[in-house]
């Protein structure tokens, strides 16, 4: 049988309240930070790709604020989140930024997703793909052969 609402402790109401506020005050759900992450990244990533630059997108410094977001979000969900996003991209910018926010957690199934993507048929793609696979921890029984550095 429940307790009437005018029998509960105040403590309870209060601690209720105070988990609600805790949880608010971490920056909203998971889906709300990589929607946040997603949006910075394909907005900063955009004119590159729109340009014909999308190869070199990767050479823009993400913001300190941007990089600290999308490290906040560098969960096992997040990466299951970021690989269904990815294989349903409908450009090579959202593509990207989503193997760039996956490539936060340093993870074998991250590596064999960019590992996928290396190969990808557009060249940006690919090449965003390697670049972000030398962060990677190392898939046991591949071996990687270094990438070429940027000229400078």
């Amino acid at each position: 049988m429940p307790i009437p609402t005018s029998r509960r402790t105040p403590s309870v109401r209060v601690l209720a309240t105070l988990v609600c506020l805790g949880l608010s005050a971490c920056g909203g759900t998971l889906a709300q930070r990589v929607d946040a992450a997603m949006s910075g990244c394909i907005s900063l990533r955009n004119p590159d790709f729109v340009s014909g630059r999308g190869a070199t997108a990767l050479d823009r410094a993400l913001p300190a604020s941007l990089a600290k977001a999308m490290d906040r979000i560098a969960y096992m969900r997040t990466f299951t989140l970021m690989e269904a996003i990815a294989s349903s991209a409908s450009d090579q910018v959202t593509l990207v930024c989503a193997l760039e926010i996956a490539s936060r957690l340093r993870h074998q199934e991250v590596a064999l997703l960019l590992t996928q993507y290396s190969t990808h048929p557009d060249a940006a793609v690919a090449a965003s793909a390697k670049r972000l696979l030398t962060g990677q921890d190392p898939i046991p029984g591949v071996v990687r052969e270094p990438l070429p550095m940027p000229a400078q």
